[in-house]
């Protein structure tokens, strides 16, 4: 039973990391007033969001040295100083606010999914 456990998480992590090397984005690209909104972002630049700091990982087809570091890795266990906390301005959401169902990403695994605009 582990002999099989651990087949299936090898086949598993090797089918996420050949589909996120070739995966960039999901869903469809802003346009009118969506894309409007997100133009003034501070973070967007020339059609995309980019990292207000350079990360050495930050790509898909980087994601096996990452799924390694993560699993293997010692070093960079706890941050070297505190992590910022940057407070949002919460009437920035309401104009994303719809009448049915919307779906909000905030980055990495945040959500705001809102329905019949609660």
């Amino acid at each position: 039973m582990l002999k099989k456990t651990f087949y299936f998480l090898l086949i598993l992590l090797v089918c996420v990391s050949i589909s996120a090397a070739f995966i960039d984005s999901f869903g469809a690209a802003p346009s009118g007033g969506r894309l409007a909104r997100i133009s003034t972002a501070e973070n967007y630049n020339q059609g995309r969001f980019v990292n207000a700091i350079e990360t050495s990982i930050s790509s898909s087809y980087n994601f096996p040295k990452l799924a390694w570091a993560y699993v293997f890795g010692g070093e960079e266990r706890e941050p070297e100083k505190n992590i910022p906390i940057v407070e949002t301005d919460p009437s920035w959401f309401d104009a994303l606010s719809g009448k049915d169902l919307t779906i909000t990403w905030l980055g990495h695994s945040t959500l705001i999914i809102e329905i019949d605009g609660h």
